[in-house]
């Protein structure tokens, strides 16, 4: 009677025990942190590259939310004290299984590039193949 008592206690208890689920204690809002402006620091075009800022050109991404997994990206370009607005792409965040931090952009499910809360790359290849990077930080 008392090996089935235990018994019973013992599997009452394994089965109680909650496991560690880290994925519980993820925001499920995406853009927590990623929000605000990141300064350009490199526009690379093909084999031509230029790092910002420079006395007369600089750039910034401005990144707004949408919803809990997407967020609006603004890319403006100051050159010789003219501001234009070069693009305005919305996309989806998906976070990054090995890191919580980084996740990824796509638009129409392509990835075109990562973003953390430090950083942002955006990667692009036009139809003639040419292939445009874009780093950012804060």
């Amino acid at each position: 009677m008392k090996t089935s008592i235990l018994f019973l206690l013992l599997v009452c208890l394994i089965t109680n025990c909650k496991k560690n689920d880290d994925s519980a204690s993820l925001n499920p809002d995406f853009t927590v942190g990623l929000t605000g402006s990141y300064a350009i620091i490199l526009y690379r075009e093909g084999s031509q590259s230029i790092t910002l800022p420079t006395s007369t050109s600089s750039g910034v991404f401005e990144i707004s939310k949408i919803d809990l997994t997407h967020a609006r990206a603004k890319l403006t370009m100051t050159m010789g004290g003219n501001s234009n607005v070069w693009s305005t792409n919305d996309f989806e965040l998906k976070r990054d299984a090995s890191n919580p931090n980084l996740y990824a952009m796509y638009i129409s499910g392509q990835t075109v590039g990562t973003i953390t809360a430090t950083a942002m790359e955006v990667n692009a290849t036009s139809p003639d193949g040419t292939v445009t990077q874009i780093k950012a930080k804060r």
